[in-house]
């Protein structure tokens, strides 16, 4: 009986409460085709609340019904490209259902024209604490990689083994969508090369995060943020292509898939693409060779072939629970498979350099690597929009395997020997962390944030050679060179901030704490560390501002710089990490100068940075002859130096130009046991990025770069630069586009020149790869959204959710 009542009373509050409900409902029109618009965004607000208390979309056929309580409300329909509609809407008792009729939206002729005009998102967004490129409408890079995209950032350099600099230092971070990828530097080239580039957003350098951020990468962060549009409606592209580099047999190609559906419950996204890469590379390495009063010589000439299939998938889901809490579970993977194919030839000289030894190897090599990423995002805000709590769980995988034989011919001799090798190489790592983060906006210009993150890194990799003599072509291992390496890694942080605004001043101090646990084989190590950040901003008047940051981080060594996995691939010049590396420790202080104008930005800064530790790449040549490759802990380190980057809208926005010049000055400190000696240097570097509009369906884009020389322990980097052209066209109304693109214009990117030199040896190497290549894209658009409004809509600077604000923010 006692629940027959309580279920009564339950359906008879329903009722009551359903009772005291009305409904507001109308239709949706075109002013100019006086048809029906579906997707329209459709709020009621109360009082002069900025947040809706109920939203929909309009449906296909235009019309919407919202079911609300009683009360005043003002209506609002919006769309992009038009003008808002708005109305007071009061639902009663006597009046519960108010029909709101035909709602008319108008174009807005302003917006429409700045789409007609620039039609394509700027190439570049400055801020006090970051810089932000939009490369999602690149041209240049269509068809290309994320590491290709990079090549053509301010400030960052990417050589011809994949390696990554940020202001001329590899110290530098890689994130994914505003979170640590578990990249370290045996990686990074080629996940780099696996992500492909039309999956890529826009690219932001953040030269000195807060203590809120990761403190590793002691010059900064590269946050390479994946395409995820959020506005409603479902819309996406089909893109393919082929790609070409002068010399190769044959060309490689490029098929992508990326779609968005988006309404008021759910974000759901899918990318998906697969690549093939066809690559001729050639090198030289002369080397002289000091023993006494006798000099040797080795000339070196290296030819190579590769063919790699790259595949990408990503989807993600954000569901949005209520208008206070949202779940959402992201995963992506990529996929290589690669065939390779080498030949060295070697030429040993007597000081009269004349010829008395020859030797030549080959190799064969295949290999794949798989790199995979699940996370967990939750996020809750309180009763005020400026406070709220999120929880992020994230795993990382990778798996890499190798087979690689080698051929060794020796001549000379009566009996030449021939003999066989082969190395197996099988690496698997695996991580994952947990992090929480409160925020707390507790006035118009004070914030507070604090945050928890453990994380759990493992790395193993298992090495074995297997040798033979030609004649039976049996192998049998080598236990000698049987090398395993094992390492796990423990990080347990906290962090917490403060900011506030005082009129024309701002501020926010910050401190991170980490303790942190490693062992790599039987090198055990554990230390504990704190990371403080302070900021300072000053507004001046005109839309000037000064700001002065100051944080402490650190750089642990991980992947080849510790992996003990000897590479046998050149006998005579081999390599391997050290797995009894220290972390390096920076202190970094910048000065950012920020001013704009209507079609003008400019950014000035200047940074010191003084380095413990410092990890340099080493060269030591051994008493047979073999020169040996590793890393070390050899000194200390000081970099200065400034940059400018001018942003310009000219002749009516018919040309977007961005152009960048950094100069850096260099100091490292003496090491006598591997004969280094203290180093001055000065570099600079500039770039230009200039975005051309033709004609209404026709753009242009020119990116070119130039590296002057510098100094690196044991030795010099020549110079380098480089010219990529693009030209894109499009058709059906923005329906069909496509591109050409001529990266490398004029042959010059791989051209670089390394010379080091040591207590008993002087040795040069270069590539001699031509690096020319040509691209050829088609891309198909579609969705339930006019071209010209999506164009708007990647327009706008609204945060995308993986933005990192890492300095003082908005108050």
């Amino acid at each position: 009986m006692k629940k027959i009542l309580t279920c009564a009373i339950l359906f008879m509050c329903a009722l009551s409460t359903f009772a005291q409900s009305g409904k507001i409902y109308g239709t949706i029109i075109d002013n100019s085709t006086k048809k029906a618009m579906d997707y329209v965004n459709i709020a009621l607000y109360k009082g002069n609340s900025n947040t809706p208390e109920i939203g929909e979309f309009s449906d296909e056929s235009g019309q919407f019904n919202l079911q609300v309580p009683y009360g005043t409300y003002t209506l609002k329909a919006s769309f992009l490209g038009y003008n808002s509609f708005e109305k007071k809407v009061i639902v009663t008792k006597d009046k519960p259902n108010i029909k709101i009729g035909n709602v008319i939206l108008y174009e807005d002729a302003k917006m429409i024209k700045e789409i007609e005009v620039v039609g394509q998102k700027s190439g570049m967004s400055l801020e006090i604490d970051k810089k932000v490129f939009n490369v999602d409408q690149s041209i240049v890079s269509e068809g290309a990689s994320a590491s290709e995209i990079l090549q053509n950032i301010p400030s960052v350099d990417i050589d011809t083994d994949g390696n990554v600099a940020l202001r001329n230092s590899s110290s530098v971070e890689i994130w994914i969508n505003g979170k640590p990828s578990g990249l370290s530097d045996t990686d990074k080239g080629q996940v780099l090369e696996m992500l492909p580039a039309e999956t890529v957003e826009k690219v932001e350098l953040l030269t000195n995060p807060s203590a809120k951020y990761n403190p590793e990468g002691s010059v900064g962060i590269i946050n390479i943020v994946l395409k995820e549009n959020r506005k409603g409606g479902y819309f996406g592209n089909v893109s393919t292509g082929v790609n070409y580099q002068e010399g190769s047999a044959y060309p490689g190609g490029n098929l992508g898939l990326n779609f968005t559906y988006s309404d008021n419950k759910w974000d759901v996204n899918f990318n998906a693409s697969v690549r093939s890469r066809k690559r001729d590379r050639g090198s030289y390495n002369y080397r002289m060779s000091f023993e006494d009063a006798d000099t040797t010589y080795l000339n070196q000439t290296n030819t190579s072939t590769q063919d790699r299939v790259n595949g990408f998938l990503k989807a993600g889901a954000t569901y949005h629970i209520d208008k206070k809490n949202e779940i959402g579970l992201s995963a992506y993977g990529m996929y290589s498979q690669n065939w390779n194919k080498g030949n060295i030839e070697y030429a040993t000289l007597n000081k009269d350099k004349n010829t008395t030894h020859l030797r030549e190897r080959n190799n064969e090599s295949t290999g794949n690597m798989g790199f995979y990423n699940v996370a967990i995002d939750y996020r809750h805000q309180f009763e005020k929009d400026t406070h709220e709590i999120s929880a992020n769980l994230n795993y990382f995988g990778r798996q890499r395997n190798s087979n690689s034989s080698y051929l060794t011919k020796e001549s000379g001799d009566i009996n030449p020997l021939r003999t066989y090798e082969l190395q197996t190489l099988n690496e698997s790592n695996n991580s994952a962390s947990v992090q929480v983060d409160y925020f707390n906006k507790f006035t118009k210009n004070s914030k507070f944030e604090a945050g928890l993150k453990g994380s759990l890194n493992f790395t193993e990799s298992i090495d074995k050679t297997f040798d033979s003599i030609y004649i039976d072509n049996t192998l049998i291992e080598d236990i000698t060179k049987y090398n395993p390496f094992y390492y796990s890694e423990q990080i347990y942080a906290a962090y917490a901030t403060y900011g506030n605004k005082f009129d024309w001043f701002s501020f926010q101090l910050g401190v991170r704490a980490e303790e942190t646990i490693t062992k790599a084989n039987e090198v055990q190590r554990s230390y504990f560390q704190a990371f403080p950040s302070v900021y300072l901003s000053f507004e001046l008047p005109k839309d000037n501002e000064i700001q002065v940051n100051y944080t402490r981080r650190i750089n642990r060594p991980r992947g080849r710089r510790i992996n003990n996995y000897i590479d046998r691939s050149d006998p005579t010049n081999i390599s391997f990490g050290n797995p009894l590396l220290m972390p390096e420790f920076a202190n970094s202080v910048e000065i950012n100068y920020l001013k704009n104008w209507e079609r003008h930005t400019l950014s000035v800064g200047l940074f010191y940075r003084y380095t413990e530790n410092v990890i340099q790449s080493v060269k030591r040549l051994t008493d047979l002859g073999i020169m040996e490759n590793t890393y070390e802990n050899i000194t200390y380190s000081q970099n200065a130096g400034a940059e400018i980057v001018a942003k310009n809208r000219l002749f009516n926005n018919y040309l977007d130009l961005t152009t960048s010049l950094s100069a850096y000055y260099y100091q490292l400190g003496a090491n006598e046991e591997w004969d280094v000696a203290e180093t001055n240097s000065f570099s600079w570097n500039a770039r230009i990025n200039a975005n051309v509009k033709i004609i209404s369906n026709l753009s242009a884009q020119i990116t070119a770069y130039y590296n002057s020389p510098r100094i690196v322990a044991q030795g010099t980097v020549s110079d380098n630069y480089a010219m990529d052209l693009g030209l894109r066209a499009n058709f059906l109304n923005k329906t069909l586009s496509l591109s050409l693109s001529v990266r490398d214009v004029l042959d010059s990117r791989t051209h670089t020149q390394n010379i080091t030199w040591g207590e008993n040896f002087y040795q040069e190497n270069a590539n001699t790869t031509c690096g020319r290549s040509y691209r050829l894209t088609l891309t198909y658009n579609f969705g339930n959204m006019k071209a010209k409004k999506q164009k708007k809509n990647e327009n706008t600077n609204e945060d995308s959710g993986e933005d990192m604000d890492n300095g003082m923010g908005s108050f």
